[in-house]
């Protein structure tokens, strides 16, 4: 059997090709390995994210039932007045 005159050449590429492959393959590794940090790091922060949504919206309600009592104070006061103001205009009928 007798070699080709470009054997060399293409066993040269060949070793050039699998150099490239197990480049691209350790690339590829450590892209993926960066990209699961990544998706850590977001998941954690839609933790956090959520947490504050929730400490929000008890904040929102907390806030609603106090707009709600001072609403009625509001009302008693309204009462009030009116009921002194009706006595003011009976006593100076009087």
């Amino acid at each position: 059997m007798s070699s080709s005159p470009y054997q060399g050449e293409i066993v040269q590429a060949i070793m050039e090709l699998s150099g490239m492959i197990q480049s691209m393959r350790t690339e590829f590794g450590e892209g993926i390995g960066d990209l699961k940090k990544d998706v850590s790091v977001l998941k954690e922060d839609v933790c956090i994210l959520k947490e504050d949504v929730n400490t929000i919206k008890e904040d929102m309600k907390q806030m609603g039932e106090k707009v709600e009592m001072i609403d009625a104070k509001f009302e008693v006061l309204n009462q009030s007045l009116l009921t002194t103001q009706a006595e003011v205009h009976r006593l100076k009928r009087a």
